[in-house]
């Protein structure tokens, strides 16, 4: 069962990971770890939350590889929230993905594709 965080918690967590200067190898610190599943599990709350998780999640995702299909999977559940302002920072910031791993391109493009299908 995941744990919705609190607004506290998840400025916490965004604080924890401001300390990751460039460079640093923080994939397998588990404070890091933590801090960044806070943010994840921030897609699931209400919607201040998942707004701040979608701009938050891609910021931070280049720094935990072994996070990126999760942090990629909720990225793309904020792209068809019910509320525009979530679902336009959600879209924007898919990017940020593509730039870190390409790997994610092809499925991304189809995200997208369908949700001009839809919309």
């Amino acid at each position: 069962m995941t744990t919705i965080p609190t607004i506290e918690s998840f400025r916490a967590a965004t604080s924890k990971l401001m300390d990751i200067n460039t460079g640093d190898n923080v994939q397998d610190d588990l404070s890091f770890i933590t801090a960044y599943s806070v943010i994840l599990n921030s897609a699931f709350g209400d919607d201040k939350l998942k707004l701040l998780a979608a701009n938050s999640i891609p910021k931070y995702v280049a720094s935990f590889p072994k996070l990126m299909d999760e942090a990629v999977e909720r990225q793309l559940d904020l792209c068809e929230d019910d509320d525009a302002n979530i679902r336009h920072a959600a879209i924007k910031a898919l990017p940020q993905f593509v730039r870190h791993n390409t790997h994610f391109a092809f499925k991304i493009s189809d995200v997208l594709c369908q949700l001009m299908q839809t919309g």
